[in-house]
């Protein structure tokens, strides 16, 4: 199973519906250990938000996630106590913004971390996190996905 998980990995996996996104968001959330950050990328409505709420679902969390695009950062917890951290960088448009928030307060204790639209913090990121990788994107039209994933 590991090794098509490596192989699925680099090619890619096609999501046609809802279903095969939750399946899948199930699967890749059975690999995190905490201290855990996950990086969303993709373009706009692709569902990043809604892999993160099935993610999220999987650790446990019995509350609806939703999207952090104006809040930015939206908080959950699973039944262990562990806490579940949904944010989404999208409207910020440089590094100063995000020192206005409480973004690097996250990173004081273990947790799960999804970071929509990382590109400005990536490489500041505490090193000795896991860190994981998901890219989303279009897939010949707007209702089928393809979805890589990495460890970084």
């Amino acid at each position: 199973i590991l090794v098509l998980f490596y192989i699925l990995t680099a090619l890619g996996k096609k999501i046609k519906n809802l279903a095969q996104l939750k399946k899948l968001s199930f699967d890749l959330a059975g690999t995190f250990k905490i201290p855990q950050i996950v990086l969303m990328k993709g373009p706009l409505a692709v569902g990043k938000s809604q892999m993160v709420q099935y993610m999220t679902e999987a650790l446990g969390s019995s509350e609806s996630s939703r999207s952090p695009t104006f809040s930015l950062i939206n908080i959950y917890q699973n039944s262990k106590k562990t806490k579940i951290y949904h944010v989404d960088l999208y409207r910020l448009k440089n590094l100063k913004d995000i020192e206005s928030t409480a973004f690097w307060d996250l990173f004081y204790e273990p947790a799960v971390v999804f970071i929509e639209w990382p590109q400005m913090v990536e490489k500041k990121l505490p090193a000795l996190w896991n860190k994981f990788h998901i890219e989303l994107n279009f897939y010949k039209n707007q209702n089928s996905r393809i979805i890589k994933w990495s460890r970084l």
